[in-house]
């Protein structure tokens, strides 16, 4: 699973990369962004499963880098991590279709829930996509 985390603070990041490196993700999986800018740059340019994303970042905030690369990043969950109890964030972000929107701190278990959801998601959408292959090979050898 290849995982972008997206914060501007350097301690936040690496407290993010060590839960998920505990919990059991390869160091090779794991992508940072320390701004909006590059954010969107590696959403633009690389494929990501899950990407947890904090909303206050220098040159272009979580949301507006989110928007940037929906197009480019279709099937990359987004969760945001954000220390602000906005009503308006949340409302944008269940606009860009934000899976979730937490609160930092973020506690391990709130990861490990996160992993848990989206690993099932990447899951179902690979038997999906598995399924209409196979029945593409049907229609194309009975017709």
């Amino acid at each position: 699973m290849k995982i972008l985390i997206a914060d501007d603070e350097s301690l936040v990041r690496q407290s993010i990369r060590l839960f998920l490196l505990d919990l059991g993700i390869q160091p090779e999986d794991l992508t940072e962004a320390a701004n909006g800018l590059t954010l969107s740059e590696a959403l633009k340019n690389n494929y990501f499963d899950l990407a947890l994303v904090d909303i206050q970042m220098p040159y272009m905030n979580g949301l507006e880098a989110i928007r940037d690369a929906q197009a480019s990043a279709p099937d990359t969950i987004f969760y945001i991590l954000t220390g602000f109890d906005d009503f308006s964030y949340a409302r944008e972000a269940l606009r860009l279709h934000v899976k979730d929107y937490l609160l930092k701190p973020i506690r391990r278990t709130e990861l490990e829930g996160i992993l848990e959801d989206v690993i099932s998601q990447v899951e179902q959408r690979k038997a999906r996509s598995e399924e209409r292959r196979v029945g593409k090979e049907c229609r194309s050898r009975w017709s």
